[in-house]
């Protein structure tokens, strides 16, 4: 029974961080403002796990180390990205970072699977020592406090609305522990993190950041991910601003903007629709309500 518990509070978290970061996938026919900062990869936000320690003292176990040249310091790199006061250069130092911890938990992840459940490819990887190759190179010299540190720079830059720093925040989950939307969803801080991460996204959104639209769109649509329950005409609103910011970044209509916007119209008055188009157009232009 415990183990079953286990498993469908996994099965939650995994579902709240896909919801986070579903504007991703809905926005990536069109470039955002967010490409001139990075281009991330949105699908290991699901594949990863809600908690990711990495210090020795956390888990009994370092990431791995690679030996890089002076020229090559990871470690150099993030501290002079985190001191340059940029907020876009703190987004990449905490990318630099992030990138260790995705590759830290493929390894692992790979390595948790029993043998006879790894599939062709992943035996070949784990043989070949390719896994491990990878996680040492995006690990580089980083520190142990310089990855569990990423997320107060992550933090300072969508603080500072730059594109994207507000859904990779969302998907860190509050102080990094995304589980506690599912464990601890009446916990005082939990909900001031949600309010405040809310807040951020809805910035972003109005600076421009079609991810966050999206995001705030799906995740008003079905009252999940980091949002307080359903709100039909948001969902339809950020929804709307989304396909014009993608209209008016690549000069041409979606194919499926018009579709998902009967759909989401569904179930509401002519006046509700027209409110939440004209809030959408709004943040679309980045103007205020």
């Amino acid at each position: 029974m415990r183990q079953r518990k286990g498993l469908l509070a996994a099965c939650a978290v995994a579902a709240v961080a896909a919801i986070v970061g579903v504007g991703m996938h809905m926005s990536k026919e069109a470039p955002s403002s967010s490409v001139a900062v990075l281009q991330p990869a949105s699908k290991s936000v699901v594949a990863q796990s809600p908690v990711t320690p990495l210090s020795s003292a956390a888990t009994g176990n370092s990431h791995p180390r690679s030996t890089p040249s002076t020229s090559s310091s990871k470690s150099t790199e993030f501290n002079q990205l985190v001191n340059s006061g940029q907020p876009a250069d703190k987004l990449k130092a905490y990318m630099l970072a992030q990138m260790c911890v995705w590759a830290t938990e493929a390894q692992r992840s790979a390595e948790m699977t029993p043998a006879a459940e790894r599939s062709p490819e992943v035996r070949k990887q784990l043989d070949s020592g390719e896994f491990k190759a990878k996680a040492a190179a995006e690990c580089g010299d980083l520190s142990d406090q310089q990855i569990l540190g990423r997320r107060k720079y992550v933090q300072e830059a969508a603080e500072a609305g730059v594109p994207t720093a507000a859904l990779r925040l969302a998907e860190e989950g509050p102080f990094g522990d995304l589980s506690a939307l599912v464990n601890r969803p009446d916990d005082p801080a939990v909900l001031e993190w949600r309010r405040h991460t809310v807040d951020l996204l809805k910035l972003a959104a109005k600076k421009g950041d079609v991810d966050a639209m999206g995001s705030l769109s799906n995740m008003y649509a079905t009252g999940g991910g980091i949002i307080e329950g359903r709100d039909p005409v948001k969902a339809l609103e950020y929804n709307t601003a989304m396909w014009e910011a993608v209209k008016k970044a690549t000069g041409k209509e979606s194919a499926f903007a018009g579709q998902k916007i009967r759909e989401l119209s569904e179930g509401l008055t002519a006046e509700q629709i027209e409110a939440a188009k004209k809030a959408g157009h709004m943040i679309a232009m980045g103007e205020d309500k």
